[in-house]
C-alpha cells in the first residue's frame, strides 16, 4: 500500500514538471543543400517550365498566357470569356488565368475588362503551369468529342 502511495505522490510531482519541459526534437535536421545542389534544383526546374511552353495545344502561336487577379473573380470570368481576343479563360484560386491574342498587350487588357465594370487588382505575364496543361487539354478533347457527336 505504501508502495502505491509513493509512486501516486511520484506521479503528481513529476507530472507538472514534465509538462513544463521545452519541447525537444531528438532528432537532428537535414543537412541544407549546397550551392550546386539549389542551383540543380532551379535548373531542373526552368527546363520543366520551358517544355509546358512547348506544348502547342497550351500556348499555341501568336498567343500568351496571363494571370488577372480582381475581387469578383466568377463575374470577371464570365466577362472575359465573352472579350474577343480572349481564347480561354479559367479560374485558378482568386485569379484567372486566360489564354490571349498576342495583339493584346497588359494595359488593353485591363481597359476591356473596366469597360464591362470588372475592378482588375493585377494583369500579368504567367508561364503555364501543369494545371494549364491539364486544363487545356481537356477542353480541346472536350470539343473534339462535341464535335464528333454533331
Amino acid at each position: 500500500m505504501k508502495l502505491l502511495r509513493l509512486a501516486a505522490v511520484m506521479a503528481l510531482m513529476i507530472g507538472p514538471a514534465y509538462a513544463q519541459m521545452p519541447n525537444m526534437n531528438l532528432l537532428q535536421d537535414g543537412p541544407g543543400k549546397t550551392q550546386d545542389e539549389i542551383d540543380a534544383e532551379q535548373a531542373r526546374e526552368k527546363a520543366y517550365q520551358d517544355t509546358l511552353k512547348k506544348i502547342p495545344d497550351v500556348q499555341p502561336a501568336g498567343t500568351k498566357r496571363v494571370e488577372i487577379s480582381t475581387p469578383e473573380v466568377t463575374r470577371a470570368l464570365r466577362v472575359a470569356r465573352k472579350i474577343p481576343g480572349i481564347r480561354s479563360a479559367t479560374i485558378f484560386g482568386e485569379s484567372i488565368h486566360a489564354l490571349v491574342e498576342d495583339r493584346y498587350d497588359l494595359p488593353d487588357l485591363r481597359a476591356q475588362l473596366l469597360k464591362n465594370d470588372i475592378a482588375v487588382t493585377d494583369i500579368r505575364p504567367l508561364t503555364p503551369s501543369l494545371e494549364d496543361v491539364f486544363v487545356e487539354l481537356t477542353y480541346k478533347h472536350q470539343a473534339q468529342l462535341e464535335t464528333a457527336r454533331e
